[in-house]
């Protein structure tokens, strides 16, 4: 398992990211590696175990064989960008993995990944949805679209394994998230999502929001995947309490079996060093003890739980050291990250409310503002005020048939559809893996020619924005294999019986012996 969390995300400010990770299973995890994917607002100043910067920006720390039971933590030292004031308000996510998975499928198994981007040129929010799996997706799936945490849309999608989803999605000033749920065999993880704030090119008359990013769960469901994600801001509370998913709507709404992710933060603003900080959480009534995970924090603790009905969480920072903000800011600054589920039995819309005490050696306890939660399942019923239809904002291209049904080698064979490329270069098409020339495009229609050395199977056409395969396959006629005749000579009008490969009558255009045509 694996949890990542940082002080803040404070604009010019250094801050400390802290990465706990524990082989929690029965045997040794060989060759465990932690990776690390820090926002492209944040900067990476030093850590405190070695690392290799991969191409795609993430880090990547090699932590050896994981014995059972083992735990280690990797501490970073990281910067938020200082010259770029439009990163202010933003949410900026922190994501951490650690290898190997524990829920690599046993057998060939479709598996739904998201990723998200926003074009500052276009206004526009660029969504992949893609089988990044081995399998097919047997059954349709759904997935959703909000803005602003209201629903938008829901649609149907099945993908083949290696296919994908493009959506081309609107900013107007929206935060937009696309979720999807995940085809079973995929353990923990159930739903695949992203979330995407506006980016600078939206109409100068949209009204730009924030703050939307944490309403709903992270796509980080597995425990060997950790998401972080907070505002950058230039001025808050030094000792608060914050929940993931914060919930929708004015009351908190928040799905039941949803673990909830607290973080307790704390900053010693006094005039000397803190020695000892104690954390003291009473837990609501509406948690479930038994689903209790302790994540990240800042510095080592003791954890005690005591209590009746109310739990009650304690860290004990004995021999903290933790310096005035006045001497050292960056380090005066200490958190704490749990998770915990609520019980499964709660009435409908019940309220969860969560507050901590944080004492500063002895003097009196600092109160952090109160979370609240009330936990219900929304009825998908779409907001008709921003309500997307897939028609509008999908990309992909789609297959609706190929004629003829059947061809060999060199034959020319047309797709039609909607949303191939204009340009032919622009799409590539496969028959059973085998590259076709593509003679001509149009976005309704492709005219290919079947490759020499290709077998029957299925079509795929890719383009810029996805992929798509069809339902039915397309015979290939191979060339004929003649192995035998029989018999070795005869008169003339005596038949002759041919023996081999891919013979069949309907497919032979004529027979000669010599330079003369057989009957």
């Amino acid at each position: 398992s694996v949890s990542v969390s940082s002080t803040r995300r404070r604009r010019c400010f250094e801050s400390t990211t802290t990465v706990r990770y524990e082989n929690a299973g029965f045997a040794t995890a060989p060759d465990a590696r932690v990776y690390l994917q820090l926002p492209r607002e944040v900067e990476l100043l030093s850590a405190d175990k070695p690392y290799t910067l991969l191409p795609d920006g993430s880090y990547e720390f090699s932590v050896g064989d994981l014995a059972a039971g083992q735990k280690g933590t990797i501490q970073i030292e990281d910067l938020v960008t200082c010259g770029d004031e439009s990163v202010r308000g933003l949410t900026v996510c922190t994501r951490a993995w650690i290898t190997p998975s524990n829920n690599k499928p046993a057998e060939p198994t479709p598996t739904v990944s998201i990723t998200g981007r926003c074009s500052a040129e276009t206004g526009m929010v660029r969504f992949v949805l893609r089988n990044t799996g081995t399998g097919d997706m047997a059954e349709p799936g759904l997935f959703r679209k909000y803005a602003n945490g209201e629903l938008a849309s829901v649609e149907q999608f099945r993908l083949a394994a290696g296919d994908s989803l493009v959506l081309w999605v609107p900013s107007t000033g929206y935060t937009w998230r696309l979720e999807a749920d995940q085809p079973a065999g995929n353990g923990d993880n159930t739903t695949a999502s992203v979330t995407m704030e506006p980016c600078n090119g939206v109409a100068a008359d949209s009204t730009v929001t924030s703050g939307f990013v944490n309403l709903l769960p992270a796509d980080d469901e597995e425990a060997e995947r950790s998401t972080e994600c907070m505002p950058i801001t230039d001025s808050y509370d030094p000792n608060d309490k914050l929940v993931t998913p914060r919930g929708r709507t004015e009351e908190f709404y928040t799905p039941t079996n949803t673990a909830l992710k607290y973080k307790i933060r704390f900053q010693n603003t006094g005039t000397d060093v803190a020695y000892r900080v104690v954390v003291v959480d009473t837990l609501s009534e509406h948690l479930d003890l038994s689903t209790l995970q302790l994540g990240a924090s800042s510095h080592p603790a003791r954890v005690e739980v005591s209590g009746r009905g109310r739990p009650v969480l304690t860290w004990t920072f004995d021999s903290i050291m933790l310096p005035d903000s006045t001497a050292d800011e960056p380090g005066s600054h200490g958190y704490i990250l749990f998770s915990i589920k609520p019980r499964a039995d709660l009435a409908e819309k019940t309220l969860v409310e969560n507050y901590a005490d944080i004492f500063f050696d002895f003097n009196s306890p600092i109160r952090t503002n109160l979370t609240q939660n009330r936990i219900f399942d929304m009825p998908p019923v779409i907001n008709e005020a921003v309500r997307v239809r897939l028609e509008d904002v999908l990309a992909t291209p789609g297959i609706a048939g190929f004629a003829p049904a059947a061809g060999r080698f060199g034959s020319e064979l047309t797709l039609t559809g909607k949303r191939f490329a204009a340009i032919p270069a622009d799409n590539k098409v496969y028959l059973n893996g085998k590259v076709a020339t593509v003679v001509s495009a149009t976005a309704t229609e492709l005219r290919v020619l079947v490759p020499a050395g290709a077998t029957s199977g299925v079509l795929k056409v890719i383009t810029p924005d996805g992929g798509a395969t069809s339902s039915a396959q397309f015979q290939v006629y191979q060339p004929p294999v003649l192995t035998t005749f029989s018999p070795a000579e005869g008169m003339v009008g005596q038949p002759v019986t041919l023996t081999g490969e891919h013979l069949q009558a309907e497919l032979i255009e004529g027979i000669k012996l010599g330079g003369l045509e057989c009957e």
